[in-house]
């Protein structure tokens, strides 16, 4: 079994992460493979794994980043009273880490909606929409996918 190149990532092992067109309604984010139109830059943040910066594994970094620190403090024969300090600390910084995370991730997929969006292309299936005329509302529905996107 071969391993899967880096724009085959997202597509093939995990689900792109959700997210809404401009009518509300909901698209998926296009894989690394469909948008074979896309700048170089955008196939770059379509190739981020997005997965890893869901809440799901944000919290399971974060609680492995935790267990892992502690099995040190643990393992190295530090004393008692180190051990608790360190589990507070690690109780406490885990919901920052946690919700620092998930605000990245919300970032990262405006960026991509953004550059989509700024090159023509749907964000949902990668389909062109520069020759697409807009709706009485701005929107341009793409023939392929059906989403809606306002372009700038």
């Amino acid at each position: 079994m071969s391993t899967p190149g880096p724009f085959e990532a997202i597509g093939s092992g995990h689900h792109p992460p959700p997210l809404a067109d401009h009518r509300g309604r909901p698209a998926r984010l296009v894989s690394p493979a469909a948008a074979s139109g896309a700048s170089p830059g955008l196939k770059e943040l379509l190739a981020t794994d997005l997965y890893y910066l869901s809440p799901i594994g944000a919290v399971a970094s974060t609680v492995g980043l935790s267990l892992a620190a502690l099995a040190v403090l643990v393992f190295s024969g530090a004393s008692r009273g180190l051990l608790v300090t360190g589990s507070v600390v690690f109780a406490a910084a885990a919901p920052l880490l946690i919700a620092r995370k998930i605000a990245f991730r919300r970032g990262r997929l405006r960026a991509v909606l953004r550059r989509c969006l700024s090159e023509g292309l749907c964000p949902a299936c990668g389909y062109s929409l520069r020759g697409v005329p807009d709706q009485p509302d701005g929107c341009r529905v793409c023939p392929e996918c059906g989403a809606a996107w306002r372009l700038p």
